[in-house]
């Protein structure tokens, strides 16, 4: 029997802007792409999560979401992380520096 199980992959890049407003909040700047997967392309992708360097990601989980939050230097870091996806339309990222890079994957 077929598996029908569909996987949602958001990848999330999150910046802080430079400037406060007058109630002392700061904005961010967040771009997000999404796509659906199937199982083994869900899982491949978590072993890439998986082996980010402990000190820079934190997972979080639950019955049908995991999520990493990865620390990031700038593009090309993200690049090396995003490239081993093997996603074609995780090919162009946008220019960031110091940000954080969230990727979450959920069964639906």
């Amino acid at each position: 029997m077929a598996d029908d199980t569909h996987i949602r992959l958001i990848v999330e890049f999150r910046k802080t802007v430079d400037m406060n407003d007058s109630d002392g909040w700061t904005p961010q700047l967040s771009m997000i792409k999404t796509s659906s997967l199937n199982p083994a392309q869900a899982h491949h992708i978590a072993n890439v999560c998986n082996s980010v360097e402990k000190f820079r990601s934190t997972r979080l989980a639950n019955q049908t979401s995991v999520q990493w939050i990865i620390t990031i230097t700038d593009t090309r870091d993200a690049e090396n992380i995003v490239s081993k996806f093997a996603l074609d339309e995780y090919q162009n990222l946008p220019d960031m520096m110091t940000a954080t890079l969230t990727i979450t994957l959920t069964r639906y």
